[in-house]
């Protein structure tokens, strides 16, 4: 027999057992549907949660530290100075690289306005890679010696004392106001000190009525415990971002934070004597820094990057964390949830193919004497084993066929609904937004790999039953009632 009679016999087959036949279909189709959908889902999860990983300006930054134990500094460790960053930048595949010198409680004053900033002192160059963006103004360089980068609600951040005592009206400003904020940081004059009184009523000389020749070691009894405010520029304002740092810090050259640094020891040892609480003296703090960032080109340099870093001395998971460490974790998760996923999908096909076996099977069993005949009218071994193996693969390709398409339908059911039994899939990001994320996703290779799974399932589960009806004796077979 032709190929052409061999296909045309076994459609006609088929379609005399409609019922039979059209119950293993179905059995097919949701074997495929369960293990595409599943697998599907799997997808889903690993893309939002790669996508939002790699979306986030962290993925590609490493923090190297200088201190280890329970956050003590370690006199041992590497000196983290100028020299070793600029080592650092020679590495291939490090786009930027910053100390970050974390200056907490300064005061601000502008005009009847008092905040108080979190200013971090960094190298002016490396702030664009960092994921920040300009707002307003033009960002920080190397020769703003007293200028400030501020982050988006900073500004709001400047209020009167009497805003600043009401703690309704504070927290109404700061965060159900109308955004707009009662200074112009580009504008207007703005003094900064390291006194935590600066400002305030209580302000140790320093009102808002200060004059630069001021002595502050003079005559006034408090005096003595004040410092000179500084004069600076601000220079631009972030946009709002998903870092902490873009909506709340301050930004500043790190030779001007170290400065404020040294000078907020002075006040301090000033103010109550002794040692000024901090973990490195002055000398120190001006010769190395505690931590840096480094940002390297994309996440896959990262563990390049690192191996040389442990070159100059640096140890992961002591003297280095990175983000990204996170993404390998996930990828192995999701590597697992998908095989779990694809395993409980793949049961329903095994039963379907236990199906396709039990059809072909009880077809060969009814079938005998046909088989008899074909052989006594010359059908070949050859041509009755394909016959029943096309069969069964019909069986098994339109199966999944059906079940491809039933598959492309519910997924598209599942992300136009939002089921609340898949809401665990959805992700916030750092204010609280939902981000839009879908719940299940088919790539073509999956419904591909899926229609051909499904063919060759036909084919294995049809082996069997094509093999005993060759095996068969053509005058037994006539015989048979």
């Amino acid at each position: 027999m032709n190929s052409f009679d061999t296909l045309s016999m076994a459609l006609k087959n088929l379609y005399k057992r409609k019922l039979r036949t059209f119950l293993t279909v179905l059995g097919v189709v949701v074997g495929a549907c369960a293990i595409i959908i599943m697998i599907s889902l799997g997808l889903a999860i690993n893309q939002g949660f790669e996508e939002r990983m790699m979306s986030t300006p962290n993925a590609t930054v490493i923090n190297i530290y200088n201190y280890s134990g329970f956050g003590g500094h370690d006199p041992f460790a590497l000196v983290l100075d100028d020299e070793m960053f600029d080592r650092i930048l020679q590495i291939p595949d490090v786009e930027a690289v910053t100390p970050w010198v974390n200056v907490w409680g300064i005061k601000s004053v502008i005009g009847r306005y008092v905040a108080d900033l979190q200013v971090f002192g960094v190298y002016p160059e490396a702030l664009p890679y960092l994921g920040y963006e300009i707002e307003e103004g033009r960002w920080l360089t190397s020769e703003d010696e007293w200028g400030i980068l501020f982050g988006s609600t900073v500004p709001m951040a400047y209020m009167t004392l009497r805003e600043r005592n009401d703690w309704r009206l504070y927290y109404t400003r700061m965060y159900e106001g109308d955004g707009r904020a009662h200074v112009n940081v580009l504008r207007d004059r703005i003094r900064i000190s390291v006194d935590w009184s600066f400002g305030e009523e209580w302000s140790y000389g320093f009102a808002d009525g200060y004059e630069d020749d001021f002595d502050p070691f003079g005559d006034n009894e408090n005096t003595q415990r004040a410092v000179r405010p500084h004069r600076v520029d601000g220079v631009g304002v972030l946009t709002q971002g998903e870092n902490w740092e873009s909506a709340h810090a301050s930004f500043m050259n790190v030779r001007t934070a170290v400065a404020l640094q040294e000078e907020r020891e002075k006040w301090q040892q000033n103010m109550w004597g002794g040692g000024s609480g901090t973990n490195i003296s002055t000398s120190q703090q001006a010769a190395r820094y505690d931590r840096g960032f480094i940002k390297c080109t994309d996440v896959n340099a990262i563990d390049g990057v690192i191996e040389e870093l442990e070159k100059l001395g640096f140890r992961d998971g002591e003297h280095i964390w990175y983000p990204a460490s996170y993404i390998k974790e996930l990828r192995d998760t999701m590597a697992s949830l998908q095989m779990l996923l694809g395993a409980m999908g793949g049961i329903s096909l095994f039963i379907a193919t236990i199906g396709i076996s039990n059809t072909m099977i009880m077809s060969t069993i009814e079938r005998t004497k046909e088989i008899g005949v074909m052989k006594v009218i010359g059908a070949s071994l050859r041509d009755i084993r394909k016959l029943f193996l096309l069969e069964s693969a019909i069986i098994g390709f339109f199966g999944g066929a059906l079940g491809v398409g039933v598959s492309y339908l519910a997924s598209y059911f599942l992300n136009e609904n939002g089921l609340d039994f898949f809401k665990f899939i959805d992700m916030y990001n750092f204010y609280g937004e939902m981000q839009a994320m879908k719940v299940s996703i088919i790539p073509f290779w999956l419904s591909g790999l899926s229609l051909l799974f499904a063919a060759v399932i036909g084919l294995v589960a049809g082996f069997f039953p094509a093999q005993r009806a060759t095996k068969l004796s053509a005058l037994a077979a006539i015989r048979t009632d």
